[in-house]
């Protein structure tokens, strides 16, 4: 066999434990072609998309993820690692508790996108029984993805640009950044999902702009949008419009939507400029980082504020508390499991 390339020996080392002809088979029957293990084409970002439903950006990032995972010893993850050495995990923990038979392998199932945001949302909430008439929170996307034995994670990685990643295939499961704000989190949860629709779009952009379009709708359905407006015309009879906007956004939704995503849906609903949007998102910004920085803060500023922290699936969860009590593993190796021998602080 013809010598591996190294970020393909990585990928194959960490995602299919050194097995190069399971990879290989694999690859052919996703690309239609057979690859060139030392010296790859962009078929490998293909594959890698349309697979395992991640982005291109693995490639790069791979050698921390070996260094995170080294041996496949959990013990040498540790605060802000890679994005990616979590999945790896989580679907080795996963796998064991499937063929356990105490947790479902499962996939987003939703078949009808038709690569229009707004349609596809609308879709998406009466597939899923979502509210049209309120707002989806967090709580409610990650509520109706966990029934169906989607996992849903949140862990502090090595960047604040990354805010999660969807694994689609089953069993599926998706990966949050914890140290999102927790009004952000419903909109980069939806995000994830869009990533699922339009994961077959080839081009990067694209499935991006998409994703977020996607989000926002799922997450302010066009019901909800009049009460945005109002906000967004009160504030700007004010003198400090931007400070009053974020305010009364957050007090009228309990801070379940963030500012950001308000102006996106007033912007996709044609309510904004391209350069009033970036004007106003500049504001945002700036105005919530000087909230961040104050030591004392109104209620409201507080719950802003606040971070999503760290969340295992209340699935997996229990399923691990199973296996405890039934002594197929022991304390430490729960621990282990339960993702305790990570330190967060």
């Amino acid at each position: 066999m013809k010598k591996v390339h190294p970020k393909i020996k990585s990928f194959i080392d960490v995602f299919y434990g050194g097995d190069v002809k399971r990879f290989v088979k694999e690859y052919k029957q996703i690309v239609g072609s057979e690859i060139n293990l030392s010296n790859p084409s962009a078929g490998i970002i293909l594959f890698i998309r349309k697979k395992w439903g991640l982005s291109s950006d693995l490639l790069l990032g791979l050698e921390d993820i070996e260094k995170s995972i080294k041996h496949k010893k959990f013990k040498n993850l540790k605060k802000k690692s890679n994005i990616y050495a979590y999945a790896s995990i989580i679907k080795q923990f996963l796998s064991i508790l499937i063929n356990e038979k105490l947790l479902n392998a499962n996939e987003i199932d939703f078949r009808t996108r038709i690569q229009d945001p707004k349609e596809d949302a609308d879709r998406f909430i009466d597939f899923y029984g979502l509210n049209k008439n309120s707002i989806n929170t967090f709580s409610q996307i990650m509520k109706i993805l966990e029934e169906r034995d989607i996992y849903i994670f949140a862990f502090p990685v090595n960047t604040d640009k990354q805010e999660g990643i969807i694994y689609p295939s089953s069993p599926s499961f998706i990966i949050l950044n914890s140290n999102i704000k927790k009004a952000k989190a419903g909109f980069a949860l939806a995000h994830e999902i869009g990533h699922f629709l339009y994961k077959d779009i080839e081009d990067d952009k694209q499935e991006e702009f998409l994703s977020d379009k996607f989000a926002t709708y799922l997450v302010i359905p066009s019901s909800i949008l009049p009460y945005i407006e109002e906000i967004f015309k009160r504030a700007l009879s004010m003198q400090n419009k931007e400070f009053i906007f974020i305010k009364e956004i957050c007090k009228t939704f309990s801070c379940n939507i963030h500012p950001l995503t308000a102006i996106e849906r007033l912007s996709l609903a044609g309510r904004l400029s391209r350069e009033e949007k970036k004007e106003w998102k500049e504001q945002i910004i700036k105005i919530e980082r000087n909230i961040n920085k104050r030591k004392s803060k109104a209620n409201w500023e507080k719950k802003l504020s606040e971070k999503l922290g760290v969340m295992i699936s209340e699935k997996y969860k229990k399923a691990l508390s199973n296996l405890l009590s039934q002594r197929q593993i022991n304390k430490e190796r729960y621990l282990e499991m339960i993702f305790e021998k990570v330190s967060y602080v």
